[in-house]
């Protein structure tokens, strides 16, 4: 994921701020979570300003993603002399008011990675109408017009989804019934992609999803859940 973070910040930064002219007047104001460059007067992008926003960590993935956002805007700030800020969010209503501030705050670039996407979408295209660069990853917001990298979700559904065919193959076959159990993260788009590719997969050979269970992508919940069936 460091690898990911280094790539994609660097190339989308390189193409878009590098293309922009000269900075906006309006600076970004200074945050603990802030990471200013020293000595930035004469590299590439000094006087642009980026900011990261993303989910908390409430589980390993987000708690992954923004340890190596962290690390790697604070060499890429330093290495090419732009202001780089990060924040986190909770839930959507605390994503929407964090976007909100930050393009208040008129950084030349976001990049945003949604809590749930459907729900930032009016402030994303606020964002993109105001004339910052935005940025969506690997959660998709939909009906948007800024460039994106999103992993494929209905495909890792599929994945799963094949897993279980050739492991429950030989009962298939055989002609048994076979029910699957599905503990799915949120109501994002992406969780919904993840469950259409797993049912519709599944549905090839006939199996079918008896209970879904929404865990929030906590484990101990999904415990929980499956402790009552």
């Amino acid at each position: 994921m460091k690898k990911f973070f280094a790539v994609i910040l660097l190339f989308v930064m390189l193409v878009s701020l590098a293309a922009c002219g000269q900075s906006k007047s309006s600076q970004p104001s200074s945050s603990n979570q802030g990471q200013a460059a020293p000595d930035a007067s004469g590299k590439k992008l000094a006087g642009k300003s980026v900011a990261i926003c993303t989910a908390t960590a409430t589980h390993g993935f987000n708690a992954e993603l923004i340890v190596h956002a962290q690390n790697t805007i604070k060499e890429l700030a330093k290495e090419y002399g732009f202001e780089a800020k990060i924040v986190t969010a909770q839930d959507s209503t605390a994503q929407v008011n964090a976007l909100e501030t930050l393009k208040a705050e008129g950084h030349d670039m976001i990049l945003v990675s949604a809590v749930i996407g459907e729900d930032i979408r009016a402030v994303c295209n606020d964002i993109i109408n105001s004339g910052t660069k935005l940025f969506i990853f690997s959660r998709v917001v939909g009906n948007i017009d800024c460039p994106e990298y999103l992993g494929d979700q209905y495909g890792m559904g599929a994945t799963l989804a094949n897993y279980l065919l050739d492991f429950f193959k030989d009962d298939i076959a055989a002609g048994k019934t076979i029910e699957v159990l599905e503990f799915y993260g949120d109501d994002s788009v992406n969780s919904q992609e993840r469950s259409k590719g797993l049912k519709e997969t599944l549905a090839t050979k006939g199996v079918k999803i008896n209970q879904q269970f929404r865990c929030e992508w906590n484990r101990q919940k999904a415990k929980i859940g499956r402790a009552h069936v």
